[in-house]
């Protein structure tokens, strides 16, 4: 097998350029809507170290200390994210974010199309609480559950490795809103972890000791705080054994790659996979695309192309290749016929027809015999032809008809008989013997092999046979398959047509390649 040149590779490109623009705008239309259908989110961070230290002096605090790093991060983070926690944080949110607006807040953030996705959500979620019967108890209960597992949902505690800080991260659609929810949510730490402190001391020293009384005051200093606005680092450090030691600011950019590189992305992307599906799509084709494939696949000669745009000069190659043929081996008859049909048989027997005659100066006789589709009416007239000549209703002398200079036509006409009997007949060979002593080239257009047997009953009457194959149309198993029923009759096969032959590569490129 020949090696694979640049120009190959460009061909299947071009060929199937119409799968890469697909892939591309499809892929990146999926991008764009993807796009549309994701709203920015924002993350703030609030970064915390346990110190351990406590006011209280039990001996649970200091054993604390013993633990590893990662340990103690990870029960922290734990807690962070603990109902008590969160109940409290919840509850502080709830002017920012309302808990039964909760479907309807990212649609303040979110693109047009995206509102109209979540609009649509929202009334197919209040159709559904309707069919439940909830009462507005109930709807306020079921709202809070879901908005407590939304919050959840968007916070993120991790641990710094080697180290006794973790972070808590919370992502929101709004870059303000995520840092005060951070900072909610770790003051909320914060104050649970004095009240856990608070109960300790209270078992062990009582209600009147002095630091029970710092402590119930830092509490409620701390709620008093809750709202999630910065403040003074001193301030916000606190007495418990967590230290705040970053608080949140609100991001200026949201979180994962920016628009512009997705986009970008997306269309390299889908480049490649364009390129990658044509190579894909191109070794699925089992259609005859090129020369090389009637030779390697059928193993016959290769006459030539006709382009899918043709006309009389676009014959000429075939024309004289064909003519070389039949000259050295002192044909006159060809039959012209096809695997399919809509392979352009009859265009090309009446063009190839047509340049020996006015180009070449030889006469040439065309002999329809196809009854099922004929070549052409004669002037549109209902005329006799090649089938009443062999049922013995006409003269052959009478049924031919001068087109032009050179050029004769004898008409299929109107069988009423079988035609596969007919053309197998000794009148059939009667007729070419009698067209051979006036004209000096004889074709021959029929029927497709997968229509009739005309062609094979012609295979051993005529001098040689010319296939007919339309370039990307037939699978080559259905041409092979046809080729072997000529050989299986002992026919003459001159060789092989690609018709309406594409040339993807334009031709500044082709020249370049």
């Amino acid at each position: 097998m020949d090696e694979l040149t640049f120009r190959d590779y460009m061909k299947v490109l071009f060929r199937q350029k119409s799968i890469i623009i697909l892939c591309i705008i499809v892929v990146n239309l999926t991008v764009i809507v993807g796009l549309k259908f994701k709203t920015p989110l924002y993350e703030a961070s609030v970064k915390l170290l346990i110190s351990a230290q406590k006011e209280s002096e039990s001996p649970y605090y200091h054993d604390i200390t013993g633990f590893q790093n990662t340990q103690l991060a990870l029960t922290e983070s734990e807690i962070v994210i603990s109902r008590p926690v969160l109940d409290r944080a919840l509850r502080a949110i709830m002017p920012y974010k309302p808990i039964n607006d909760y479907m309807g807040y990212e649609r303040r953030f979110a693109s047009p199309l995206k509102q109209e996705w979540i609009d649509y959500q929202i009334k197919k979620f209040n159709e559904k609480l309707d069919t439940h019967g909830l009462t507005d108890v109930q709807k306020q209960s079921y709202f809070y559950q879901v908005a407590l597992n939304e919050l959840t949902k968007n916070v993120k505690v991790e641990p710094v490795k080697d180290t006794n800080i973790f972070t808590i991260t919370v992502t929101d659609y709004d870059p303000i809103s995520a840092a005060i929810i951070a900072n909610i949510i770790s003051r909320s730490y914060i104050i649970f972890d004095l009240e856990q402190q608070l109960a300790e001391m209270q078992q062990k020293y009582g209600e009147k000791n002095i630091a029970i009384s710092q402590l119930r005051d830092d509490i409620n200093s701390m709620t008093q705080k809750l709202n999630g606005q910065p403040l003074d680092n001193v301030e916000a450090i606190g007495p418990a054994s967590v230290k705040i030691v970053e608080q949140a600011y609100p991001p200026i950019d949201p979180k994962g790659p920016k628009k512009i590189i997705i986009l970008i992305l997306g269309f390299v992307m889908s480049i490649f996979l364009g390129i990658i599906l044509a190579f894909i799509f191109d070794y699925m084709d089992q259609t005859f695309k090129s020369p090389e494939d009637i030779e390697r696949v059928l193993g016959i000669p290769f006459l030539g192309n006709i382009p899918k745009r043709n006309k009389l000069i676009a014959f000429k190659s075939v024309t004289e290749q064909i003519y070389l043929l039949m000259k050295d081996k002192t044909f006159k008859t060809l039959v012209f016929t096809a695997s399919h049909k809509g392979e352009g048989v009859s265009t090309v027997c009446r063009n190839v027809g047509k340049y020996i005659a006015s180009a070449m100066g030889h006469r040439v006789l065309i002999i329809d015999a196809n009854p099922r589709q004929n070549l052409k009416k004669i002037k549109g007239a209902r005329v006799s032809g090649l089938f009443e000549i062999l049922e013995e209703k006409a003269d052959l002398a009478q049924c031919i008809q001068k087109t032009e200079d050179n050029l004769s036509i004898l008409p299929a006409g109107h069988a009423t008989l079988n035609p596969n009997i007919l053309l197998g007949s000794h009148h059939m060979a009667n007729i070419l013997k009698q067209a051979r002593d006036k004209y000096e080239i004889i074709l021959i257009d029929t029927n497709s092999l997968n229509v009739s047997k005309d062609p094979l009953e012609l295979a051993n009457t005529v001098d040689a046979i010319v296939l007919v194959i339309a370039e990307g149309q037939t699978r080559r198993h259905a041409v092979k398959s046809a080729l072997e029923g000529l050989k299986s009759r002992k026919a003459t096969i001159l060789g092989a047509i690609i018709n309406k032959r594409k040339f993807p590569i334009p031709g500044f490129v082709y020249e370049r390649v």
